[in-house]
């Protein structure tokens, strides 16, 4: 059954190093940079740990 998804990930880091990650892991999805964390923070993804804030690992699916 094909449920029209798409499949996305969100990162706090820039263009330019998501290019070099998704090349290394091969990930066959679109990385997109939220360098304002706006969507980490409404989505509660956003961490800190020893002063470096990064997006943690969750999975969401949205309704449209």
């Amino acid at each position: 059954m094909q449920k029209n998804a798409v499949i996305v990930g969100i990162s706090v880091d820039d263009v330019d190093s998501h290019e070099g990650f998704c090349t290394k892991e091969s990930l066959n999805f679109n990385l997109l940079a939220d360098l304002n964390h706006s969507a980490v923070e409404k989505y509660g993804s956003i961490m800190q740990y020893n002063g470096v804030t990064f997006a943690a690992r969750h999975t969401f699916l949205i309704d449209p």
